[in-house]
């Protein structure tokens, strides 16, 4: 009788071998580990050890050009494949393999659905072999009905030559639910991911192991970079034509790169401005596919763009979900030219549930100077922490701003958060078609002279002044359609603040207002339609800080451009830096930023061969009201043996034209300093103010301007506390003495020895062998 229960019990365990499953029995483990046989555990179900196919278990519909198929033996070599499976030795198992992707790729097997568990839980167990480097991973989850995703075993990197076991409790109360295996290979060339022998035991107790299985914040783990060691972490370059670069500072090839890394050790990455190539090539670094998590992510990163000719850089994510409807979605962008310093960027991220990575790519253009770097990526779960003046791009939601009220029924006069109307170019925020917008939208049986608001959060009075900040677009501006600001006190008073009437050229227009109020109140922004005719309204990159607004038309160049744009449609770009330029041994620099010394200053490049003599570089100011008297101040230099001109213009639209007025010019060299200007503005119309240089026959010049104040009332009126007082500007006698003669100053010496001027192109012991106006021998001196 014990023969025959021996018999059938061995005749049990081969039927259950060649099912692949077992709900009933208890499990004899026939594996071996290091040698032994493995202890036994049950009772088990859903067991799995590939000897007849995949049981329940299939790949992903998410799974690209890399699929879990079933291996035996040594696949590639001893060193990288198991040589045995873990059940008997001669049979199977399930892996994936570097060599069989030409990319980065994420590979997933998923069982069947599970019933709740409720009150009970399961262990699955599981034997792994897992060969590659750090940047490799195997992961498990938990996927529930409503397709939410959670980690539950995380383990990355080498982990010998040997089949390891895993083990980890399974845990989903009320909802049916699958396990997900999820590798993840780094196109490795000998990465290789292999399970066998899955199996679900009904325990209450299931030690993870091993111990370092423990999933982390995975965003941060797979998201954070720092570049210092001239690795790209669980970051990898897409197929895109332009390749990423390691720097550690700017060199004489890449003379416009960042000085040095964020932290100012270890490395950055860069895309250097193409010289040979066609401008159309771009660079992409993407991340590993991740898991949507239950909150908004934070990412943030810095980046540096600087030169004269600078392309684009942009901030998308991408949905893996659905093979055949992968997206790219933009949620941030900019071009050109940026001040010569890291840039912050920070952004929190409601992404749509799923699979997902982030791409960044860089589109550099043809030209002869201009990097594009980023360094320090950082990622975490949870929405990023608000900095002072925190920008609203509406690319996720609408922050911390409310529908407010409508004059009739919603949805027919109202903001929407959409897509730009082909009307509008671009997004302000991505600088592309692609982002969003808070827009107005008409619906038929929408009445003239109707409004839409959009609410703040309420403000305390504690905060005595505030500055609200926007993009604005009014796009077919007719009859008197308008966008408004108002301030909403605890007693519903509103208090007009600013009204814009109208866009200044078709363009995106940059618009400020200052708040302060005794009591608490919230910002209105409000729409309306007009009574004449219907204006497309549209709002971008609201932002609210605790401080004064900067004037308008004012800047000191220090940290940014103040709303100063500069005109993509010219030649070539006006920097904001400390002075680098193409060719350094070409000019002399200019002092510090003066008068205050030290900050940046807005100035062009003009050493570069690859510029053409009248090519123009323009730097355009935020829209300005008109006034009868206004006053434009600056400080400007420009030194150097060749020189086109310095103008300043007053720039109007006219009936669809644009009209450029010149206030002020200057064609000549003025030597190595600065010297102010104080020019009187009059103008009927709002404008722009044009800050214009033309370049010369040459490359031996430098122009630049700093400090800039605009401010609307007369320049020979000087404000006091308690009135107005007009005086008269001093009379400033300058003589540089290069044109032979002392200008307005006369020699009174009483001795026989008197001054003179030294003649050009000779030296005399103990004096200048270059003249200080010219920086050389061509000058002339006293």
């Amino acid at each position: 009788m014990g023969k025959r229960i021996s018999l059938a019990l061995v005749f049990l365990l081969v039927l259950c071998s060649r099912t692949g499953f077992s709900d009933h029995a208890k499990l004899i483990d026939l594996n071996r580990e290091n040698g032994r046989n493995a202890p036994t555990e049950s009772p088990v179900s859903h067991f799995c050890n590939f000897e007849d196919g995949m049981c329940d278990w299939k790949n992903d519909e998410t799974n690209k050009n890399l699929n879990w198929k079933i291996g035996r033996g040594p696949i590639l070599t001893p060193y990288t494949s198991p040589t045995v499976d873990h059940t008997v030795g001669t049979g199977f198992y399930v892996f994936i393999s570097s060599h069989d992707t030409k990319s980065n790729h994420v590979s997933r097997l998923q069982s069947k659905m599970f019933s709740p568990l409720y009150n009970e839980s399961r262990c699955m167990v599981f034997w792994y072999h897992l060969y590659g480097d750090e940047r490799g991973s195997l992961r498990v989850m938990v996927r529930t009905e409503n397709q939410t995703e959670n980690p539950i075993w995380v383990l990355k990197g080498y982990h010998g030559k040997t089949w390891k076991k895993g083990r980890v409790s399974v845990v989903s109360r009320d909802e049916s639910h699958q396990v997900v295996f999820e590798g993840n290979l780094k196109n490795e060339s000998e990465g290789f991911i292999a399970i066998d022998n899955i199996q679900f035991i009904s325990t209450k107790e299931c030690t993870l192991m091993p111990k370092q299985a423990v999933p982390s914040d995975e965003i941060e783990e797979f998201l954070t970079c720092s570049f210092d060691e001239n690795t790209l972490c669980y970051w990898s370059e897409n197929s895109g034509e332009l390749t990423w670069q390691f720097g550690e500072r700017s060199s004489a090839a890449e003379i416009f790169g960042p000085l040095k890394p964020v932290d100012g050790k270890g490395s950055y990455l860069y895309v250097p401005s193409l010289q040979d190539h066609s401008s159309t090539q771009i660079a992409i670094l993407e991340s590993t596919v991740l898991s949507v998590p239950d909150e908004d992510i934070c990412l943030t990163f810095w980046y540096h763009m600087f030169g004269p000719a600078v392309g684009e850089l942009h901030v998308l994510f991408q949905s893996v979900t659905d093979e055949e409807s992968e997206k790219e979605v933009a949620f941030w962008g900019t071009r050109g030219s940026q001040p010569d310093k890291w840039h912050l960027f920070a952004e929190s991220i409601a992404l749509p549930k799923g699979n997902f990575k982030i791409l960044i790519k860089a589109l550099p253009i043809k030209g002869f100077a201009g990097d594009i770097a980023v360094d320090e990526i950082k990622g975490s779960t949870g929405s990023c922490q608000q900095q002072e003046g925190h920008v609203c791009t509406f690319e996720f939601g609408m922050c911390e701003w409310n529908y407010g009220r409508t004059s009739q029924k919603p949805n027919i006069y109202s903001w929407k958060l959409k897509v730009p109307d082909n009307n509008t170019e671009i997004d302000h925020t991505t600088d592309s078609s692609l982002g969003k917008v808070l827009q107005t939208v008409s619906e038929e049986g929408s009445l003239q002279d109707s409004i839409a608001d959009i609410v703040s959060p309420m403000y305390d009075a504690s905060q005595k002044v505030r500055c609200l900040s926007l993009w604005y677009y009014i796009i077919n501006p007719v009859g008197d359609s308008s966008l408004e600001v108002f301030i909403q006190t605890n007693k519903k008073d509103e208090i007009m603040l600013k009204k814009w009437t109208s866009s200044f050229g078709n363009q995106w227009q940059y618009g400020q207002v200052e708040i302060s109020n005794s009591s608490s109140y919230q910002i209105l922004v409000r729409a309306r339609r007009g009574k004449i005719g219907n204006s497309v309204i549209t709002i971008d990159d609201v932002a609210v800080s605790s401080s004064a607004c900067y004037p308008l038309g004012s800047c000191n160049f220090d940290n940014d451009l103040c709303g100063y744009t500069n005109d993509l449609n010219a030649d070539f770009s006006w920097l904001v830096g400390q002075g680098r330029v193409s060719s350094p041994t070409m000019i002399s620099h200019p002092s510090p930023d003066s008068p205050s010394g030290g900050g940046m200053y807005a100035y062009v490049d003009l050493t570069s061969v690859h510029l053409k003599e009248n090519n123009k570089a323009q730097l355009v100011s935020p829209v300005l009201n008109k006034a009868a008297f206004s006053c434009l101040r600056l400080w400007y230099f420009i030194n150097g043996e060749v020189l086109g001109k310095l103008s300043v213009y007053r720039k109007l639209y006219e009936n669809g034209s644009v009209n450029n007025i010149e206030i002020w010019s200057r064609s000549y060299p003025e030597g190595n300093k600065w010297s102010p200007v104080a020019l009187q503005v009059h103008s009927d119309d709002n404008f722009q103010l044009m800050f214009e240089v033309i370049r010369g026959a040459g490359t031996n010049a430098f122009v630049a301007i700093d400090d800039v104040t605009y401010e609307e009332r007369d320049c020979n009126a000087v404000v006091t506390a308690s009135k107005i007082v007009t005086t008269t500007s001093p009379e400033i006698h300058e003589c540089d003495f290069d044109q032979g003669n002392t200008c307005k100053f006369k020699d009174v010496s009483t001795t026989a020895d008197s001054w003179k001027i030294n003649k050009l192109g000779t030296t005399l012991q103990n004096l200048p062998r270059f003249d200080h106006t010219k920086g050389n021998y061509k000058g002339s001196f006293l």
